[in-house]
């Protein structure tokens, strides 16, 4: 009976001892060890089979001179380790070796399908000009995209790359790239792209914001016949919405109202309710882009009621065959209220 005990016993102390020495290793990994106790550790973790390689790499970060050495260590450690793989095909492709670079990323890519293995593929793809892969490793990053595609746009300076991403995608990703092409200032890009989609409320949203761009970046006819495919009205007539009967949306050639704090506007189809507190200058309420066709517009007409004493009309040019008509209240102490239902434009 004694040996059965004493093996169970000795047994025991063993695992006492490797749990112990498990629970030193990785206490020192994780409290900013130095590069020598980094070294000391390394083999007993690796006799205890624990994992060895996020300690290589905390070596690469300590010691600059042999941080290709170290990552590689971590890599034989753990074919996997992403952070050593990604680093390592950077050091050799600065280094000129594209074969091995590529090899590094390949791996990585079989063992990790995720946003930052995919992100890393395209753009070495589109630093050597690959287009093969930056197209296949492209629509794998929208894959596993989180949220934000803008760092996998910005590598897309062929439109027709983009199309064919795109069009295997999920459709989501084709209103959020005329974003990402709108907030580039991309104009003409998305001035192109845009033709090819079809119609929604957040699209045609974007197609207001590229009107209101392509307009005062110097491409008012462009600007003018976007806004027609949206709304026909102007394209026939060279004003939108003179009757009120869709919110305006202050944006391309639609009404712009007033954000002062002075101003509270408030519509309803076939009407829009004004009020203005007292102000100390002049004050612009509304104002509206025109296509003059014919001749400039010359008279400005509404139909309102209320407190319409002093509001006067100003007529500028915005361009060739472009007018810019603004409603504006005089300087006043005096509080006032109107509602203005329709304007005609002679």
């Amino acid at each position: 009976m004694r040996l059965p005990v004493f093996l169970c016993w000795l047994l025991c102390a063993v695992g006492v001892s490797a749990s112990s020495s498990a629970a030193w290793v990785l206490w020192l990994g994780t409290h900013s060890p130095t590069k020598e106790q980094l070294l000391s550790i390394l083999p007993v973790a690796q006799a205890l089979g624990l994992p060895a390689s996020e300690y290589w790499i905390r070596l690469a970060d300590l010691d600059p001179d042999q941080e290709e050495a170290y990552l590689r260590s971590a890599i034989r450690s753990n074919p996997g380790e992403l952070k050593a793989l990604l680093r390592l095909a950077l050091i050799v492709e600065f280094q000129g070796d594209r074969p091995q670079a590529q090899q590094l990323i390949d791996q990585a890519t079989s063992y990790h399908r995720s946003y930052k293995s995919y992100m890393s593929a395209l753009t070495q793809a589109a630093r050597w000009g690959d287009l093969a892969r930056l197209e296949r490793f492209s629509a794998l990053a929208l894959q596993y995209c989180p949220r934000d595609a803008d760092g996998i746009y910005s590598q897309w300076t062929d439109p027709a790359l983009a199309d064919r991403v795109l069009s295997r995608a999920d459709k989501k990703w084709q209103a959020d790239y005329l974003r990402f092409l709108i907030g580039q200032s991309r104009l003409k890009e998305a001035l192109a792209f845009q033709a090819k989609l079809g119609a929604s409320p957040q699209l045609d949203r974007y197609r207001l914001e590229l009107c209101e761009l392509l307009f005062w970046n110097g491409h008012k006819q462009e600007a003018g016949e976007l806004f027609a495919v949206l709304h026909p009205e102007f394209g026939a007539e060279g004003v939108f919405n003179s009757q009120l009967r869709s919110r305006p949306s202050s944006l391309g050639f639609d009404w712009r109202l007033s954000q002062h704090e002075k101003t509270k506007l408030n519509w309803r189809p076939g009407e829009l309710e004004v009020k203005v507190s007292g102000h100390s200058q002049a004050l612009e309420l509304i104002s509206i882009l025109v296509e003059a066709r014919k001749k400039p517009i010359e008279r400005v007409t509404p139909s309102w009621g209320g407190e319409t004493d002093g509001l006067y009309w100003q007529l500028a040019d915005a361009g060739p065959k472009w007018q810019r008509i603004t409603l504006l209240a005089p300087a006043g102490d005096c509080d006032r209220s109107f509602r203005l239902r329709e304007v005609h434009f002679e």
